[in-house]
């Protein structure tokens, strides 16, 4: 999950496009067998792909550290692969894949391109992998047992319980890439509202789901309590809408600003939800599980709707910034495709963030939000 502390593609049509602040956006899916190509303003000094690799859920502590080893290991053979290019190379993870993005110059980008394809293509080398397993070898032994290992595998096992619609799954990697274009000045039209990527897509999430939130408590003789949250949203929300709903939960709660609070994240999980988790002293949890479900209600209230809209415009002016970094812009694509979303509704996507929010909408979205799983992990 992307937080505040501790956060294939096919063919298609000609998409929409947008511009905020210094940045211009024209996306097009072009004709190439797994390629989604969003193309920038002529002055970007580099350009960007990124691989998107789908990925299971994580069960346990052991399935986690594995993880982790495979992520260093790709990353690892990545940057040997890309030597000698001016080419720069990072790898992400979240609950739906692992994105391997590199910024290049434009003559090194298709080089740094094919390095990623026989990535994706063939095993990693053996010595490669044997590095990096022993590598973590030592975090393994200290996290197996740890309360964190043992507070997230008892997070997932509920999330996985109370999912109300598996999310689509997606077995194919995904491909972006993001390339200056010359003609990349003008504003194109809204995207339609059919091609904008719902939070399950391409399923549509029911309108129903549990009569009450599964509550579980887990007891443990430790001095932090974790709590981890999932968020049914509106049936009709859109992977933006989402993401902007995240945003301001963040700004709402400032949990920056309170000592007493260790850690604190939010995301979109797989099958859609919104999810939230932090650590504090088992006081000041029992206070932030509260303040955390008064929030949203905080969000829709009425006498709140000026501070709304100005957290939206700075949730606005946040997305602008990042989308107008190549690897930030061709990791979010990536990660729409990774959902089993369409490249027209990639494109949607990245136009909606960057688009004004009305905080009626954002008003309605958290008004509908239910809780329907929270773990508590501790005294």
């Amino acid at each position: 999950m992307n937080g505040r502390r501790i956060v294939p593609a096919r063919a298609g049509t000609q998409a929409a496009c947008a511009g905020l602040w210094a940045v211009g956006l024209i996306g097009a899916a072009v004709q190439d067998r797994d390629r989604l190509v969003v193309t920038t303003q002529p002055w970007l000094p580099v350009e960007a792909v990124a691989l998107a690799l789908p990925t299971g859920p994580t069960a346990g502590p052991d399935h986690e550290l594995a993880n982790w080893a495979e992520d260093r290991a790709l990353l690892a053979a990545a940057r040997h692969a890309t030597a000698g290019r001016a080419a720069s190379v990072e790898l992400e993870r979240d609950d739906v894949a692992r994105y391997l993005v590199a910024t290049a110059l434009p003559d090194d980008l298709d080089d740094v391109r094919q390095a990623f394809r026989r990535l994706a293509d063939e095993a990693l080398p053996a010595p490669t992998v044997a590095a990096a397993e022993s590598a973590v070898q030592a975090v393994l032994a200290f996290r197996r047992d740890s309360p964190g290992a043992r507070f997230d595998a008892a997070f997932h096992a509920l999330l996985d319980e109370t999912e109300a619609v598996p999310a689509a799954r997606v077995r194919d990697p995904s491909w972006v890439l993001v390339r200056r274009d010359p003609s990349a000045s003008r504003l194109g039209p809204a995207p339609r509202p059919d091609t904008r990527p719902f939070l399950a897509a391409p399923r549509r999430r029911p309108t129903s789901g549990p009569a009450r939130a599964v509550r579980r408590h887990v007891a443990a003789e430790v001095v932090t309590t974790w709590v981890g949250s999932a968020y049914r949203l509106p049936p009709e929300t859109t992977l933006s809408q989402a993401h902007l709903l995240r945003t301001l939960l963040e700004d709402w709660l400032e949990p920056d600003l309170d000592p007493s609070l260790y850690e604190f994240a939010a995301g979109i999980g797989r099958d859609g939800r919104l999810l939230v988790r932090f650590s504090a002293g088992p006081e000041a949890a029992a206070e932030w599980e509260a303040r955390l479900d008064s929030a949203f209600s905080d969000l829709a209230a009425p006498e709140h709707g000026e501070r709304v809209a100005v957290l939206a415009r700075r949730a606005r002016g946040l997305w602008s910034r990042r989308l107008a970094d190549p690897a930030e812009l061709a990791k979010v694509a990536a990660s729409v495709l990774a959902r089993g979303s369409s490249p027209e509704q990639a494109l949607a996507h990245l136009r909606d963030l960057l688009g004004p929010a009305a905080p009626g909408e954002i008003a309605a979205t958290a008004r509908e939000a239910k809780l329907t799983a929270r773990l508590v992990y501790g005294t």
